[in-house]
């Protein structure tokens, strides 16, 4: 039985961690599962380790626990060793005894301070019958395969021609924004003339509003036939001779707009005839 409690400081983010610096020149995949997500029961390994040898390849399975109550309460550790060549518990010590496990399990033992893993246990070596579906599960779902000419020959001049996008692509996005800003702006200033132009038109309708009322009329109540006798009543208001005067000097005006007139297209017919 374990002898001492498990330091509270280490979690599986940790402990996951150190397998990963482990197997630093190997293929590794965390949370590796046996299969396809849906459609079916899978299992779920917290670590996969592959050696890179193709004389001595041999798959590791990795199962984390940092709490005695997690490793009492695992029954489904067994279900992983037709996956791996060698299967191992990895826990803080005090959590795992080595004289408690399985001849097929392991024991990597976390130091107190984190940084070391220990074999207590070796683990027996398999055959590894059902590997292939962890394999197929790793190639469809969390490999990124790239076209062959993703990396050439020309590395220097892929790396520049790259950064030139890069900065070019920076450069348009600084353009677009600065665009979109100025837009906005004008668009916010559009907004702000409208609104002055509407309060003005309002002062100036209430101007005109308390002018009629004052004068009698009730711009809510008065009908339109109302106004046009107010329109003609203030006609009136104006002398004969003033209107005359006015149509008279309508008149002239008009008379002289007709002369400009003819005076510009007689300059106009000439102007071919002098360039001859």
């Amino acid at each position: 039985m374990p002898s001492k409690p498990c330091p509270a400081t280490i979690s599986a983010r940790d402990v996951l961690d150190l397998l990963r610096c482990r197997h630093s020149e190997d293929v590794f995949v965390d949370e590796c599962k046996d299969g396809p997500t849906h459609g079916r029961r899978h299992l779920r390994l917290d670590a996969w380790a592959m050696r890179r040898s193709w004389v001595n390849a041999c798959i590791s399975g990795y199962e984390i626990k940092v709490a005695r109550s997690d490793f009492v309460r695992d029954d489904k550790w067994r279900g992983y060793l037709p996956l791996v060549n060698e299967f191992y518990f990895v826990a803080p010590r005090g959590v795992v005894d080595k004289d408690e496990l399985a001849p097929e399990a392991g024991l990597l033992e976390v130091s107190k301070n984190c940084r070391r893993l220990t074999c207590r246990k070796k683990a027996m070596y398999t055959d590894a019958p059902d590997a292939e579906m962890a394999m197929r599960y790793i190639l469809m779902s969390r490999v990124k395969i790239f076209p062959p000419n993703f990396y050439s020959a020309n590395t220097l001049e892929d790396w520049q021609l790259w950064l030139a996008s890069r900065k070019r692509s920076k450069e348009i996005g600084y353009e677009v924004r600065c665009r979109l800003s100025e837009d906005a702006k004008q668009v916010v200033l559009d907004a702000v003339r409208a609104a002055g132009k509407a309060v003005q038109d309002c002062k100036r309708w209430e101007k005109i509003q308390k002018w009629l009322e004052r004068n009698g009329f009730d711009v809510d109540g008065t009908e339109g036939w109302q106004l046009d006798r107010a329109r003609d009543n203030m006609k009136k208001l104006i002398p004969d001779h003033v209107r005359n005067k006015m149509a008279w000097l309508r008149d002239c005006l008009d008379t002289a707009l007709l002369a400009i007139d003819a005076a510009e297209a007689a300059g106009e017919d000439e102007e071919p005839d002098n360039a001859t």
